[in-house]
């Protein structure tokens, strides 16, 4: 239920694209604003991981940054963040899945 509301909410903000006011317009762009999370897991669940998050359809994309170290970069709009967050979470019980920084190195999470 959560995920169709926001589904709704970004449909929204996709007709409103057009208005010119500058209140709407800055809502939009708060709302169209992106952040990344990189990852590294084992080359053998990159297809799953991908697999997982393609089926939430419009939720994340995610990319392979390095292939051979395992790295993947995950996008999602930030009004999201706390849906990937526990999909992600989810998944460290499926797979083995570390958080790293966009190098590849390992960082710490406070």
């Amino acid at each position: 239920m959560y995920l169709q509301e926001k589904s709704l909410q970004c449909h929204v903000v996709r007709l409103a694209l057009t208005t010119k006011e500058p209140a709407v317009a800055q809502l939009i762009d708060k709302a169209l604003e992106t952040e990344n999370r990189y990852f590294q897991l084992a080359s053998k669940d990159m297809v799953y991981l991908k697999f997982v998050l393609e089926a939430y359809e419009g939720l994340c994309t995610m990319s392979t940054v390095d292939g051979k170290r395992g790295i993947v970069k995950v996008n999602y709009p930030l009004p999201f963040a706390e849906d990937v967050h526990d999909l992600l979470e989810a998944l460290c019980g499926e797979i083995a899945l570390t958080e790293v920084c966009a190098g590849g190195e390992p960082c710490c999470t406070s």
